[in-house]
């Protein structure tokens, strides 16, 4: 089957653009004490945790998935699978929700985000640079408040 060089293509090329960046964010992000135990974790949720996962739902399908895949029922180990899928974007909205708000008023000045264009841009893992300040009334760049007279 030397179609399936495609989508393992795919997967590569997609896993070679994607973890040098989960690296780096996690690098960055983390407080300079903790880097190299959230390396460590990072590496683990990279490779270790999805071989576990993977290895738990193959051995679990195993009566549905004979050698002869005519015997076998597929639809129920694509399902099983889905199910997971589902539920793992599930738990992924939970974690990333925004805040429900409160009803109390924020402070503008102390947020750690900026408006360009109408659109609020957050500081991507609590990285803390200069706040930015809103453009100008004349169109001019954007330049951080500590630059502001």
């Amino acid at each position: 089957a030397f179609w399936m060089v495609i989508p393992y293509a795919f997967i590569g090329i997609g896993e070679v653009l994607i973890n040098p960046v989960l690296q780096h964010c996690a690098y960055e992000g983390a407080h300079p004490s903790m880097r190299s135990l959230l390396q460590a974790f990072n590496m683990f949720a990279m490779g270790g945790m999805p071989n576990a996962i993977s290895s738990a739902l193959t051995q679990a399908t195993a009566s549905f998935t004979p050698n002869n895949l005519d015997d076998g029922n597929l639809v129920v180990v694509y399902l099983i699978n889905a199910v997971w899928g589902l539920l793992g974007c599930i738990l992924f909205w939970l974690v990333t929700r925004p805040p429900i708000p409160t009803g109390e008023q924020q402070d503008s000045s102390a947020s750690s985000e900026f408006d360009v264009d109408g659109v609020k841009a957050p500081v991507i893992l609590g990285s803390s640079g200069p706040s930015m300040s809103p453009k100008s009334a004349d169109g001019g760049e954007k330049v951080p408040e500590e630059m502001n007279i």
